[in-house]
């Protein structure tokens, strides 16, 4: 793997496998509220991704909070959210 020059750092690993961990460690709350300032689309591609890696909680967490964001006509907006 290529080095990444500053401010990056370049850790030595197993790039999927840690990749995924790392990004499963995270608390959900992350993605409750990085959701709202998405769109959609890209809340869905990420919600695919987390879907097909396996973490599920970070897939419900990020459409929940994208949901809260969504305005009326949006594709996850229901009333609900009022």
């Amino acid at each position: 793997m290529p080095s990444l020059t500053p401010p990056f750092t370049t850790v030595e690993h197993e790039p999927s496998a840690d990749a995924v961990a790392a990004v499963a460690a995270l608390d959900t709350e992350v993605w409750f509220d990085v959701g709202p300032h998405l769109s959609c689309t890209e809340a869905e591609a990420l919600i695919g991704l987390f879907t097909a890696l396996g973490i599920d909680n970070h897939a419900v967490a990020l459409l929940d909070g994208h949901a809260r964001g969504d305005a009326p006509g949006d594709d996850h907006w229901t009333a609900s959210d009022e």
